[in-house]
C-alpha cells in the first residue's frame, strides 16, 4: 500500500498563498465600504450621461443653489401670478382691462350734436332694462357732454352729484347720473368720478346697475366729449 508522500511547502509557496489571502480579504473590506462611495469616485470625474434617466430627485439637489431659470426674469416679482387668467402673455399683469366683477368704459364722441335735440349719443354699458349712455351736444359755440340713465322697466335710482336717494326711473325718461361738463372751445372742462357715482335698480329687483363716470368736453381738436368710468352690473 502506498503512501502519500507530504512535502514541506517551499518558501516562495509560503508568500504566495499568504497574498492569495491578503488580496481576497482586501476585495472583500472594499465591497463593504461601497455603500460610502465619497472616497471611491474623484470629484467632478463623472459626466452627466453617466447618471440614469429620471433618477435625480429634490432629495439630491438643494433648490437653494438654483439661480433663476433664464426666461422668468421677473417670476419673483408676480406676487398675484396666481390670479392671472393669461399671466403668459401680459405685459404689465398688474394692470387689468376688466377687474372681475367690474366692465370698463373709454368712449369718445366726436363731433358734438348740432343742439340739444339732437345730441350725439353713445352707449356706455347695459344690463338687461338699464342703459348708460353719454350724451354731447353744442349750443352757442359751447359744449356740453353728460351721462345719463335710461330704462325700459319700473325702475328707481340715485346719483351722488345731488343726493338723489330712490328716486324713480321712468321707462322712457333719461335721467342725469352725474355733473354736466361744459366749455368754449379751445377750453376743457372735466367732471371727475367724485360727481359721477351712480346706481339704479329695477324695482323686480333682477337687474341693478352701479358705477362710476367722469365725462370731459373739448378733449381732441375738433371738439367733442369723452367719457370714462366703469359699471357692475347683475
Amino acid at each position: 500500500m502506498r503512501h502519500a508522500i507530504f512535502r514541506r511547502p517551499s518558501a516562495s509557496m509560503i508568500v504566495a498563498i499568504i497574498a492569495l489571502f491578503v488580496a481576497a480579504s482586501g476585495t472583500a473590506i472594499a465591497a463593504t465600504k461601497l455603500v460610502n462611495g465619497d472616497k471611491l469616485i474623484k470629484k467632478s470625474s463623472l459626466s452627466g450621461n453617466r447618471l440614469r434617466r429620471h433618477t435625480l430627485t429634490g432629495t439630491q439637489i438643494n433648490v437653494s443653489k438654483l439661480g433663476t431659470v433664464p426666461r422668468a426674469t421677473n417670476a419673483t416679482n408676480a406676487t398675484n401670478a396666481a390670479n392671472a387668467t393669461n399671466a403668459t402673455n401680459a405685459t404689465n399683469a398688474t394692470t387689468a382691462a376688466n377687474v372681475t366683477g367690474l366692465t370698463r368704459f373709454n368712449k369718445t364722441i366726436q363731433p358734438a350734436g348740432a343742439d340739444f335735440s339732437t345730441a350725439a349719443v353713445v352707449t356706455l354699458a347695459t344690463d338687461g332694462p338699464l342703459t348708460l349712455q353719454g350724451e354731447c351736444y353744442s349750443s352757442s359755440g359751447t359744449l356740453y357732454g353728460n351721462v345719463f340713465l335710461s330704462t325700459t322697466a319700473a325702475a328707481e335710482y340715485n346719483a351722488y352729484y345731488d343726493s338723489y336717494s330712490g328716486t324713480p326711473l321712468t321707462p322712457g325718461t333719461a335721467e342725469a347720473a352725474g355733473t354736466e361738463a361744459s366749455s368754449t372751445p379751445p377750453a376743457v372742462d372735466f367732471e371727475g368720478p367724485s360727481d359721477g357715482t351712480f346706481a339704479a335698480i329695477t324695482d323686480d329687483t333682477n337687474y341693478y346697475m352701479t358705477g362710476l363716470a367722469s365725462v370731459g368736453t373739448n378733449l381732441n381738436s375738433s371738439g367733442g366729449c369723452t367719457f370714462s368710468g366703469y359699471t357692475s352690473a347683475s
